[in-house]
């Protein structure tokens, strides 16, 4: 029976291996690699084990008792021997170039809704851009599963207040066409 490590199940990282762990700065620094050992070799399919480098990598976690939790992600480029150029190793839940996990985002997202910009960039330590880029794509999301995307090229998000420190609104419009394609309205009390 394989040993369950309670560090991975709290964190929800089932497919990662914690080798160690330490605290610096209000951030719990976590060094992780994939537990699966190897990978399939893109030109023949052959599973590979190989290592030909390792790489460092931060990705951004979700906070845990308030802590920002950064993985270091000990990234594996395999080699095979049918003489196929290295590949990374693809990891669950971590997208090629992203910088956050899949839970992360899906944490911004849910956060986005209920909380300004400003407010969700304070609390996760991350800038104000990164947030925007995730509501782009959340946007996009939305405008692709309801279908009504056809043509659109363009997309802006804007938050404005309808009661200051009360109440406050994003307007999502086509700047191209010049029409509002939805005002998402949101409530929260400044403290």
């Amino acid at each position: 029976m394989p040993q369950i490590n309670p560090i991975t199940e709290i964190l929800k990282i089932p497919e990662l291996e914690v080798l160690t762990f330490r605290k610096k700065e209000n951030m719990l620094i976590l060094d992780v690699e994939s537990k699966a050992g190897g990978s399939h070799c893109p030109s023949c399919s052959k599973w590979c084990t190989k290592v030909h480098q390792t790489r460092p990598q931060p990705v951004r976690h979700l906070t845990i008792a308030g802590d920002p939790v950064i993985l270091i992600l000990h990234k594996h480029r395999y080699k095979c021997t049918c003489g196929q150029k290295p590949w990374n190793e693809t990891i669950p839940g971590i997208k090629r170039y992203q910088r956050k996990t899949d839970g992360f985002i899906k944490q911004i997202k849910d956060e986005i809704q209920q909380l300004p910009f400003r407010s969700v960039s304070r609390k996760n330590a991350v800038s104000h851009t990164a947030i925007q880029r995730i509501a782009n794509d959340a946007a996009r999301d939305i405008e692709c599963s309801l279908g009504w995307y056809h043509g659109l090229t363009y997309i802006s998000i804007d938050e404005f207040a309808i009661r200051k420190r009360h109440t406050y609104a994003v307007i999502i419009s086509d700047p191209v066409k010049k029409r509002i394609i939805d005002i998402l309205t949101k409530t929260r009390t400044c403290i």
